[in-house]
């Protein structure tokens, strides 16, 4: 069957002359491959109804059933059922070196619900007998410039030879195992169902969905809609056999809303604007768990009503007085007008995640540990010594993997607003217990920055104990700033903590050392304006794996300006960041976020070890008060036979 699309209007939306565009862009929209001949026939399935192929192209090929049984047959497996419908079926298989096939996805709507279903047989081994390898055969589905969004393989381990049919997720280690096995030359039946609102999906085999939660888009890529679909197979892999590949999109009636972060102290929800529907910031109220609340920002960015689908509202609440301990479980309510369509009323229920890494104290955005070997130090081993000082820990191995990431949206918005301003500054402590090669203690990364990505990063010390502060490139001159440390002193010196400052100002650029200036170029260097697809700002290491420092870091801000040299004298001599230019200040991890909770028994009495403030409640669930005169240690000398909980907050 050739490739089929169907269109038709959402009807619930008003049919008035300001919504015409809307009325008319929303649709729902189906494309279906069936292999069957016409239009497929027998051979390389590149260039058939609009299908491309990169690699080779007789391992992506359209058989018929008795090919297809001949070829089963002489590789000794059961030549029974070779394609599930008709008779054809698209083979991933064959000779050699990796080959992808793909195919466009016309007419599915920004932040549409799809559905794609298929069939697949997995093959092992290879069916022209050369071969036992297996796994690394997928499907993705992607945006129409190919950014990966949901994805399925069927996976295999060769120290214990074991299948699992794996789905994509938003990790750096992409796949991971439902634990369901696979067994070679069985159909299965695939359904993806993708919330593109929610950045979403869910994944299930035979029918039986197998995520316990939403599963995040491909190593958390933004894909607002599909365009393509993608099959893939690894050099020398056994492949598979696909038939019968539908894709089923329904666009949305209203804005698209979604529940897009969630931490300890709050969440944000993400409303897209649907063509000219935007809601009413006017009209936005919350309610968590039952109870109102008043959202702490209401942020707009993009074009807002315009049409074009750019709009993004973003509510958030975010408050150091409300706690929702981990793997505790809420629900939030949210409720807002839209001109000419209806109210929109979402519920969302959600389970807090223990934090994977360190939340900065200006709006909690979260630094994610990555990587071998990063965690937070001792209690005591941050840049003051302080017994509740606490600082992170890159890892004691040559080139360690570790890195510190964060890329809230929020956090992005505003680097690129000071980057198209050309003002940018960080402000951090280090000490090294050894120089390590391609060290940098901070990386601002773009896309289409040169020399990697580098917008903005610096080593200090590299380990040939030059800094060298880089921003747009790594050129000396116009976007390389280079200094000779090695008067300072070597490892001896920087085992010791130092504070370090770079500094960007329109065409100045400064890298101070404990309150004085090492390095600085007073006009010349290239501007930041262009680079307004920065999308992560790592600490301790660069963007890519092996250039972490071995040793610590600790008080990392980032300021959307340049810095003074008084400002830069107060950091050095302990001014928190927040009091220092709190107008400027985009973020500041102190690190000290992880509350070091001990409790120990001694006799009759409980002894707690902590360093925040101390909370106890008789339930588990509460309520938890402050015990405001509590110091560490605290003793709890009740009665015996009496339950207590206790919970550190900042």
């Amino acid at each position: 069957m050739k490739t089929k699309i169907t269109s038709r209007p959402i009807a619930k939306l008003t049919a008035c002359a300001s919504l015409a565009l809307a009325c008319a862009s929303l649709a729902q929209a189906q494309t279906t491959f069936t292999f069957e001949n016409p239009p497929f026939v027998s051979g390389p399935i590149a260039g058939q109804d609009g299908w491309a192929t990169s690699g080779v192209s007789d391992n992506m090929t359209v058989r018929t059933d008795a090919e297809l049984q001949a070829q089963l047959t002489s590789s000794g497996f059961n030549p029974a059922n070779p394609v599930h419908g008709g008779s054809q079926a698209f083979v991933v298989s064959g000779y050699g070196s990796s080959s992808t096939s793909t195919h466009t996805l016309p007419g599915i709507a920004d932040y549409s619900t799809v559905v794609i279903d298929l069939w697949a047989r997995p093959l092992t081994p290879r069916y022209d007998t050369s071969a036992t390898n297996l796994g690394n055969v997928f499907m993705t589905v992607n945006s129409a410039t190919g950014t990966r969004a949901v994805a399925f393989r069927f996976g295999f381990d060769a120290a214990t030879t074991s299948t699992h049919i794996d789905y994509a997720e938003a990790t750096s280690a992409i796949w991971r195992s439902t634990g369901v096995p696979w067994t070679s030359n069985t159909w299965y039946h695939i359904t993806l169902t993708v919330d593109l609102a929610a950045q979403s999906y869910d994944f299930a085999v035979d029918g039986t969905k197998l995520n316990t939660s939403p599963i995040s888009f491909y190593q958390g890529n933004v894909v607002n809609a599909l365009g393509q679909i993608l099959f893939f197979r690894g050099t020398s892999q056994a492949g598979m056999i696909v038939d019968d590949v539908t894709v089923n999109s329904t666009a949305p009636t209203g804005p698209p809303t979604r529940l897009a972060s969630t931490n300890p102290y709050g969440f944000k929800v993400r409303i897209s604007d649907l063509v000219l529907l935007t809601p009413n910031t006017n009209t936005i109220t919350l309610k968590l768990d039952g109870q109102s609340i008043t959202p702490t920002a209401i942020s707009q960015t993009g074009n807002i009503g315009v049409g074009d689908n750019s709009g993004l509202t973003t509510v958030i609440f975010d408050s150091p007085s409300v706690i929702m301990p981990s793997l505790t479980t809420h629900t939030v309510e949210i409720h807002y007008e839209v001109a000419g369509s209806a109210a929109v009323n979402k519920t969302f229920t959600f389970t807090v995640a223990p934090v994977n890494g360190t939340l900065d104290r200006a709006h909690h955005y979260l630094g994610q540990f990555r990587g071998t070997g990063v965690k937070y130090s001792p209690p005591g081993a941050g840049r003051t010594g302080a017994s509740a000082d606490f600082a992170i820990d890159m890892g004691n191995l040559p080139a360690a993997t570790a890195k510190v990431l964060a890329d809230d949206f929020e956090l992005l918005t505003a680097l690129r607003s000071a980057a198209s301003s050309d003002t940018l500054s960080v402000s951090l402590w280090s000490k090294r217990r050894a120089f390590t090669n391609s060290s940098s203690v901070v990386w601002i990364n773009s896309p289409s920055a040169p020399n990697s990505g580098r917008a903005f990063q610096l080593h200090c010390p590299y380990w040939d104990t030059n800094a060298y502060f880089d921003t747009g490139g790594a050129v000396e001159g116009p976007t390389r700033l280079k200094q000779d440390l090695s008067s300072l002193g070597g490892i001896e010196f920087w085992s010791g903590w130092h504070h370090l400052v770079a500094i960007k100002n329109g065409g100045a650029k400064q890298v101070w050392i404990d309150g004085q200036v090492v390095a600085n170029q007073d006009a010349g260097a290239a501007d930041l304006t262009g680079y307004i697809d920065l999308n992560s700002f790592v600490m301790g290491a660069g963007a890519a794996d092996n250039l972490a420092i071995n040793g610590l870091i600790d008080d990392v801000a980032v300021f959307a300006s340049g810095l003074s040299p008084a400002e830069v004298a107060s950091l050095y001599t302990g001014t928190a960041p927040s009091s220092v230019k709190p107008e400027s200040l985009v973020a500041w991890w102190d690190f000290n976020d992880y509350p070091n909770l001990r409790a120990t028994r001694q006799g009759d009495q409980i002894i707690v070890t902590f360093n925040q403030t101390l909370q106890s409640a008789t339930n588990v669930a509460g309520p938890y008060i402050d015990l405001p005169n509590a110091t560490s240690p605290y003793t709890n000398t009740t009665a015996p036979g009496t339950m207590f909980f206790y919970r550190a907050r900042r």
